[in-house]
C-alpha cells in the first residue's frame, strides 16, 4: 500500500503545481504549468447578484487579426507542446505540431461589457503559431467575478445560469463559449473545458482546487459549452477535462470521468450527442509505464456506455533537479537531466503506441522556475537534453504507418502481478513507415542488456536520445543493441523496479519490406565478471 501512495503523491505533486498556476490571481507569480498569459489593464469588476447571471453585452471590440494555418508546418499532431508560443522558432526546429493555450475567463470578460480575448492572448502571438503551421488548441476555466455562483470559491466557482438553456441570456457561461467558438472559428477549433476539476478541498492540496462544483455540476459546464460551441462553429472539437487520474485513485474514489458520465447517462440527451464531448483529455506525469495502463483503463470506462472517444495526453513531464541553471532539491520524484531526456523518448514512443490521438509536453520554456523547471528550453533559450530528445522523437517516430507494442516479458515476476507496475524488462516499440523500420528499445533493469532484434532491412543505424549515430551491430541474421541500465527509483517502490527505464535507442533500419513481422527482443548473455 505505501508504493501505490507514492506512485499517487508522485502525480499529485505535480498537479498540484499544474493547479496552482490556473487559479495564481493577476499579477501573481505563476508557474508555467498552465501559465496565463498577462491580461489587460481593465476597470474593477463590478459583482453581479448571486441568484441572477445578467447577458454578457460586450462593447464593440475591433475585427479581430485572421491568419490562417500553414500546411507547410509539422503534421503529426502526437507531437504538442503547450505554450509553444514562447519560443516559436525552437517550437519549431523540435517538431511541436499543436500547442495548448489557457484562455481564462476571469481575465477575458472581467465584467458583463468586456471582452478582452484578443489582447489577453495577443493576434500576434496566435498569428505566429498558425503561419509556422502550429495548430492552437485553448483551455477554457476560471468564472469571473459578476458570474459566480459561489462568490467565497473564486474563480473556481460555478457560473451562475449554468442550468438555464443553453441559449438563454441568463446562461453567461454558454455565451462566453459561443463568442470565444465564433471569434476563433478557423484558427482554435478544439477547446478542453476546465482543468483537472476532479480535485476537493479535502484532498491533499485542496487549497489548489480549480472547481468547486461536483459532477454533475460539470455535466452542465461541459453540455452547456458543447452546444454553444458547435451552434458557433460546426466544426468545433469539445474536449472533457483533462484529469491527473491519481487525485481520485488516491482518495478512493471512481475516476471524475465515471462520475460524470453516471450522471450524464440520467440525460435522454446525452447518447445522441455522443455524451457532449468528442475527445477526453489526462495529464499524466512520470511514469512512461502509467500512459499505458491508463489508457486501458480510461477506455474501460468510456466502453461502459458505450462510446469510443480518442484520448490526449495534453500534460506529461519528469522535471530534473540537477539543471546547473537552476538547481533544485532532490526530493525522491524529480530526476536527472538525462532521465527526463530518455522519458521524452519513453513517454511518446509508449503514448503513441497505447493510441493517444495527441501528447502535450508540459511545457515549451520554463517561464516561473520557483516551482519546477518545465521547460524543453530555458528562459534564456538555452536547450536541455529533453528537447534533442523531443526533436529526435518527432523526426523518427512522426507520421508511423504502423505501431506495436512488443515487450520482453520477465521469466518471473518481481513483484505481484496485476497492480501498478507491469512484468517487462526490455521494452520494445516499433515505428513502421514505408520501407523504414524504427525500434525504440530502452531497459527495465538496473544493470545494462545486451539485447537481439531480427535484421529485417538491409541497413541500421543506431541513434541515442542526444541525436548521436553509429553504424548498427549485425550479428548473423540479427541486430545487437546494448541498453544503459535504467536508474529512477522512487523510495517506496518494489526492489528493481524503475519508474522511467535505461536510455533508449533507436534502431533505424532501411529496406524493410512491408508487413514485417515484429518479435520481442531476446536477451543476449552477459560475461560472467572476472573475479
Amino acid at each position: 500500500m505505501l508504493s501505490i501512495r507514492w506512485r499517487c503523491l508522485r502525480g499529485v505533486a505535480l498537479a498540484l503545481a499544474l493547479l496552482a498556476s490556473a487559479c495564481a490571481p493577476a499579477g501573481a507569480p505563476t508557474p508555467a504549468a498552465t501559465t496565463i498569459p498577462s491580461p489587460p489593464p481593465a476597470p474593477p469588476p463590478t459583482a453581479a447578484p448571486a441568484t441572477a447571471a445578467p447577458a454578457p453585452t460586450v462593447l464593440a471590440t475591433p475585427e479581430p487579426r485572421r491568419c490562417r494555418r500553414s500546411a507547410s508546418g509539422p503534421t503529426d499532431l502526437h507531437f504538442g507542446a503547450a505554450e509553444a508560443f514562447r519560443n516559436l522558432p525552437a517550437a519549431v526546429q523540435a517538431g511541436v505540431s499543436w500547442d495548448r493555450i489557457v484562455f481564462s475567463w476571469q481575465y477575458v470578460q472581467r465584467t458583463p461589457q468586456d471582452w478582452n480575448a484578443h489582447h489577453y492572448f495577443r493576434d500576434a502571438d496566435l498569428c505566429g503559431l498558425l503561419q509556422a503551421g502550429v495548430q492552437v488548441v485553448g483551455l477554457l476555466q476560471d468564472s469571473p467575478t459578476w458570474v459566480r455562483a459561489e462568490p467565497g470559491q473564486g474563480a473556481t466557482s460555478p457560473p451562475v445560469g449554468l442550468r438555464a438553456p443553453w441559449d438563454s441570456p441568463e446562461n453567461a457561461w454558454a455565451r462566453f463559449v459561443e463568442r470565444m467558438a465564433a471569434d476563433y472559428r478557423g484558427q482554435i477549433d478544439a477547446w478542453i473545458i476546465w482543468n483537472e476539476p476532479e480535485f476537493r478541498p479535502t484532498d491533499q492540496g485542496g487549497l489548489y482546487v480549480t472547481w468547486s462544483g461536483d459532477a454533475e455540476d460539470y455535466y452542465h459546464l461541459l453540455k452547456t459549452a458543447y452546444l454553444a460551441a458547435k451552434a458557433s462553429n460546426p466544426e468545433a472539437k469539445v474536449v472533457f477535462s483533462a484529469t491527473s487520474y491519481w487525485i481520485d485513485r488516491l482518495n478512493g474514489r471512481e475516476q471524475f470521468l465515471k462520475r460524470v458520465l453516471d450522471v450524464a447517462a440520467l440525460d435522454p440527451d446525452a447518447p445522441p450527442n455522443g455524451f457532449f464531448f468528442d475527445a477526453v483529455a489526462l495529464n499524466l506525469y512520470w511514469s512512461p509505464d502509467d500512459l499505458w495502463r491508463i489508457a486501458r483503463e480510461t477506455r474501460a470506462i468510456l466502453a461502459s456506455r458505450g462510446l469510443d472517444k480518442p484520448l490526449w495526453i495534453s500534460e506529461t513531464n519528469a522535471p530534473p533537479w540537477d539543471d546547473p541553471a537552476t538547481p533544485k532539491a532532490r526530493n525522491g520524484q524529480r530526476v536527472t537531466l538525462q532521465v527526463q531526456a530518455a522519458f521524452v523518448l519513453q513517454a511518446y514512443a509508449l503514448g503513441i503506441a497505447a493510441g493517444y490521438e495527441r501528447i502535450g509536453w508540459h511545457a515549451m520554456t520554463d517561464n516561473d522556475t520557483s516551482d519546477e523547471l518545465w521547460g524543453l528550453a530555458r528562459n534564456d533559450g538555452t536547450l536541455r537534453p529533453a528537447y534533442t530528445a523531443y526533436q529526435v522523437a518527432a523526426r523518427y517516430l512522426a507520421n508511423a504507418e504502423r505501431v506495436t507494442f512488443q515487450p520482453l516479458q520477465r521469466a518471473q515476476w518481481a513483484w505481484q502481478s496485476g497492480g501498478y507496475y507491469p512484468n517487462w524488462q526490455v521494452y520494445l516499440v516499433v515505428f513502421d513507415r514505408g520501407t523504414r523500420r524504427v525500434s525504440v528499445l530502452w531497459n527495465g533493469d538496473g544493470q545494462p542488456l545486451r539485447v537481439q532484434l531480427p535484421r529485417r532491412g538491409t541497413s541500421a543505424t543506431v541513434v541515442d536520445p542526444s541525436g548521436r549515430e553509429q553504424p548498427g551491430e549485425a550479428q548473423g541474421d540479427r541486430w545487437a543493441i546494448e541498453l544503459p541500465p535504467a536508474s529512477a527509483r522512487g523510495p517506496a517502490d518494489p526492489p528493481g523496479y524503475y519508474f522511467v527505464g535505461g536510455e533508449p535507442r533507436l534502431l533505424v533500419e532501411e529496406g524493410v519490406p512491408a508487413g514485417s513481422p515484429v518479435e520481442p527482443p531476446r536477451l543476449v548473455a552477459q560475461p560472467a565478471p572476472r573475479p
